[in-house]
């Protein structure tokens, strides 16, 4: 049997290594022959060493310079056709339209855009956005095409999109999220999870402000003036390519203050998710929170918003707290939730094991994408609320 080519394509070949990694691997054990488009970071190397061809792409994550964006466009239409792909998976919101409109001028190319979050277009008031009303009719026309399907991990994003005409039923489904490793991201037995008296909130996200982390910081500072003690860990870097990410002179305010521990990226996450009390991502929009996911197996306690992708993973007093977003005040009472009733929380954290375990482990996850490629293959059709 001849192997099928699949093309995964983002905007950065971290999010790949950190989110899709295990895919990939799944996809050549089954004999399928994949490679990725991507422009080279830090992370392309690592692609490489586990066994993957990138091909470095021409894309500004942050540009909207109209002739910046053609080029992608025409980058991608060349690497498409030169290597004779099959099916491409696209992620992250660029790839996904410039990938759809250059798969416009090439036949038998199937194409799979994730919807990984709605990001800055859909975040605030859409009447006053004036690139949404400029992009409406060019992702409508990008995303008009039979051979386009979508997958979105929040019935929330496919409403939303079907409401302003850019998914139907007939082209969408949707799969929860990247996955996590369940049997990695797990306690030991004989180390049940515990709660200090002066615990330490861990806050495991990209340092940006649509992550809530100013409110979370307010919250803490609110904590500190009623004398009740708290350790806040920061464990991301700064995300320079993002329009909401704070500048390096935010950063070194952050690095200053009392209580606050700045930690940058971490490669074994695990590590901090079992040595702290409290996972707190205040977040204002998410596709599915893989943090959320990986804290949840965990069994940490956790407070987040009640917002599309967080919800998602965390109901409120089931396997979390959910408090409205942008709030800093309710970050704060629920912080003395935890502490005032320990063993509660620590409850919590087991439902929020199973919960992972049952619906976001990696390799259901995994196995749902790779059914889908098979369907799309074999030119079956899927319908969003079957599949």
């Amino acid at each position: 049997m001849k192997k099928v080519k699949i093309f995964f394509v983002s905007n950065t070949s971290w999010y790949i290594y950190n989110f899709r990694l295990s895919l990939l691997q799944k996809l050549k054990k089954e004999n399928y022959e994949v490679e990725l488009i991507a422009p080279y970071d830090q992370y392309t190397k690592k692609i490489v060493e586990a066994g993957f061809k990138v091909h470095n792409l021409f894309l500004n994550r942050s540009s909207i310079n109209p002739f910046n964006e053609l080029i992608t466009i025409f980058h991608l239409i060349y690497l498409y056709n030169k290597n004779n792909v099959k099916i491409v998976n696209h992620f992250t919101i660029k790839p996904c339209l410039y990938g759809s409109i250059a798969a416009l001028f090439l036949k038998k190319l199937k194409v799979i855009n994730t919807i990984t979050g709605l990001g800055h277009l859909f975040i605030g008031k859409k009447s006053t956005n004036f690139l949404l009303r400029v992009l409406k009719p060019i992702i409508k026309f990008a995303f008009n095409n039979k051979s386009i399907y979508l997958i979105f991990q929040n019935i929330n994003d496919f409403e939303e999109y079907q409401n302003i005409g850019f998914a139907s039923r007939q082209n969408s489904v949707l799969i929860k999220g990247s996955g996590v490793d369940t049997n990695f991201f797990s306690r030991e037995s004989n180390k049940p999870r515990t709660i200090r008296d002066i615990p330490y909130l861990l806050f495991p996200s990209r340092i940006i402000k649509e992550k809530g982390i100013f409110e979370l910081i307010n919250a803490c500072k609110n904590l500190l003036k009623k004398k009740i003690p708290v350790k806040l860990i920061l464990a991301g870097n700064l995300d320079k390519g993002n329009r909401s990410s704070l500048s390096e002179k935010e950063l070194e305010v952050l690095k200053n203050s009392k209580n606050i521990t700045f930690t940058g990226h971490i490669e074994n996450i695990k590590e901090r998710y079992f040595d702290c009390d409290i996972v707190v991502l205040p977040s204002w929009r998410e596709g599915l929170s893989r943090s959320l996911v990986e804290a949840s197996s965990m069994e940490c306690p956790i407070i987040t918003t009640n917002i599309s992708g967080c919800k998602d993973v965390i109901t409120n007093e089931v396997n979390g707290y959910l408090v409205e977003i942008k709030n800093s005040k309710l970050i704060e009472k629920s912080i003395i939730k935890i502490l005032n009733n320990k063993k509660r929380a620590i409850e919590l954290g087991k439902n929020a094991r199973q919960i992972a375990q049952k619906n976001f482990d990696i390799e259901i996850i995994n196995r749902r994408t790779i059914d889908l490629y098979l369907l799309i293959n074999s030119n079956k059709k899927v319908d969003f609320f079957e599949y």
